[in-house]
């Protein structure tokens, strides 16, 4: 480590500075508590606000149109099973 450079000054002094800090006892009961109590989608829900849900749901969607088209799944066996050929010819 270099002391001259201001980056790690600043981490020194900020390492310096919270030595200390360190969670209350109990907290991460509390936190698994408020989790099991509400549900973990609600949970989920209110730390990602609107965007886990929709994205869930388009992940579900998506794994299932692939499991169930059968080109995607050709095409995924072709592509890891046969060379690539890079010159520009097709596999």
């Amino acid at each position: 480590m270099n002391q001259d450079d201001p980056l790690e000054r600043r981490l020194v002094m900020l390492r310096s500075a919270t030595n200390g800090v360190c969670p209350r006892p109990g907290f991460a009961d509390q936190v698994m508590s408020a989790i099991a109590a509400e549900g973990v989608w609600k949970a989920l829900n209110r730390v990602g606000g609107r965007f886990v849900a929709p994205v869930a749901v388009a992940v579900v969607v998506a794994v299932a149109w692939a499991a169930s088209s059968p080109n995607v799944a050709l095409m995924t066996y072709v592509a890891t099973t046969s060379p690539l050929d890079l010159e520009g010819g097709s596999w």
